[in-house]
């Protein structure tokens, strides 16, 4: 954490088929309707269910590889709310517990042809694995046309790179460069050595570096913006009264408090991530985020939010700064400013299968409401489950969207194994708002355009989009 008021830790889960928890004294009896062969349409992922366990493959039309095997103990650990209808054709679990959307997985009479023996990659050559990546973004990929992507020019380019005597780290240059036009948040490489994005930096980080080669006081940029957050935060100071933090191991995640003046009794909430808000949480190791754990703490805090802000007339929630998360905190955030249950949100997948089956999220109104007019601050840094977050708010009557529009990264990240200790992230998820529309790369829209993060303003001590936010609450309490 470089600023705890302001810098999120980017805590994007990758979840691919993952089967969570439930403890029954005889798991057998528990699995014998889902014994079989079962295929997560739209994710790649098929799971071969027996009474030793099971096998998890990940497959395109033209690639297979054989991921893991669980046995009956390990299987017992990701079973939960299981759900098998009479036919027993598929099942739905959560991904996790804490989860928004169940899984469905649907039964198939055998593993695809590209699981077959004589098709299973069994061997890893730098071949092999280009065509694995190629044919998996190929496959599952939702964005290729939103974002102006030729992928099969991209084959064309750089298929005749490839050859099984180049070592790693030659590949995974080739496989960089091939994915570098897909401008997506949720898209990286890994190993356990290298990292790579293809996301274009933010407008904040390009008017900082602008603002930087302007001055000549600071030579080092790390330091220039420091100062300038440190700057941020002093000004942002100057707006409240009564400010309370908490969440996260340095009371972190969340700060609230009144604004001070003459625009109205309004109450305020900084958001700076929607995961890893139990105390004892170890940033540094995405592995000790507990989502169980994560839902109890951000129920506390907004309790506590909405206690201390009970009496306000309008509220600023800014979540400028919101890496992400889990779906699930940002929900039960929303949770406390609605006053009926209703749709906030939907997803599905399509690609060579079609279109998958949709699943829902809803509000449903916690005990202790704060029902007045809020308005959201949003910027291109707003990303992923804050975005959700967003299309879930703006199903709500009484909230606005200040500020720019959010980042347009809002699949769920999809984790494909790769061979020899290399990964890759895509995007295979379309979600919806309570309306049915969609804002993959566009972004969530706002209300009141501004900029979002004003250097000048800041340097005269001025927040503009706060000032923006701030004029459209008064204008409706008044």
């Amino acid at each position: 954490m470089n600023k705890s008021l302001y810098i999120p830790i980017t805590a994007m889960l990758a979840v691919t088929l993952s089967l969570t928890a439930c403890h029954d004294s005889d798991p057998k009896a528990k699995y014998e309707d889902i014994y079989g062969t079962w295929e997560q349409v739209g994710y790649g992922d098929v799971l071969v269910i027996n009474k030793d366990g099971a096998d998890y493959y990940q497959h395109t039309r033209q690639t297979c590889i054989k991921d893991s095997s669980l046995d009956n103990t390990e299987l017992g650990e990701f079973i939960n709310d299981l759900d098998v209808p009479t036919d027993q054709q598929s099942f739905s679990v959560r991904l996790q517990a804490s989860n928004l959307f169940k899984a469905q997985l649907t039964r198939l009479d055998q593993l695809p042809v590209s699981c077959q023996a004589d098709r299973l990659i069994t061997t890893a050559t730098p071949t092999r694995q280009f065509e694995h990546l190629w044919h998996t973004f190929n496959d599952y990929y939702a964005f290729f046309d939103q974002r102006g992507v030729d992928w099969q020019q991209q084959y064309t380019t750089y298929r005749p790179m490839i050859d099984d005597a180049m070592d790693q780290k030659a590949l995974f240059s080739v496989l960089a460069d091939m994915l570098a036009p897909l401008d997506d948040d949720h898209v990286s490489l890994s190993t356990g050595d290298d990292g790579f994005s293809p996301a274009q930096p933010p407008n904040f980080v390009i008017a900082l570096y602008q603002a930087f080669q302007q001055q000549s006081e600071i030579s080092d940029f790390n330091e220039f913006e420091e100062a300038q957050l440190d700057n941020m935060q002093q000004v942002q100071g100057t707006y409240l009264s009564q400010v309370k933090q908490a969440g996260g191991p340095d009371d972190e995640v969340a700060l609230w408090g009144r604004i001070k003046g003459d625009k109205g009794d309004i109450g305020y909430l900084q958001l700076s991530r929607m995961a890893g808000i139990d105390s004892q949480v170890d940033l540094s190791d995405i592995d000790t985020i507990d989502p169980e754990k994560d839902l109890i703490a951000i129920e506390n805090i907004m309790q506590q939010v909405t206690s201390d802000l009970q009496d306000v007339s309008a509220l600023v929630i800014d979540i400028r700064f919101n890496g992400g998360g889990l779906d699930s905190v940002g929900m039960a955030i929303a949770n406390y400013f609605t006053r009926q249950h209703q749709l906030a949100l939907s997803k599905y997948t399509e690609n060579w299968q079609g279109r998958s089956q949709h699943v829902k999220a809803y509000l449903n109104p916690a005990k202790q409401h704060l029902l007045v007019p809020i308005a959201l601050l949003s910027s291109d840094m707003t990303v992923s489950a804050a975005e959700t977050f967003l299309m879930t708010m703006r199903s709500i009557p009484q909230v606005s969207v200040v500020g720019e529009p959010s980042s347009g990264a809002l699949s769920d990240v999809l984790t494909k194994n790769m061979l020899k200790g290399l990964e890759a992230d895509l995007s295979n998820e379309v979600y919806l708002d309570h309306a049915g529309r969609n804002y993959e790369v566009s972004g969530v829209p706002v209300d009141v355009a501004t900029t979002a993060f004003d250097l000048d303003g800041f340097a005269k001590g001025k927040d503009t989009a706060l000032d923006a936010a701030l004029d459209h609450l008064s204008a409706q309490i008044q």
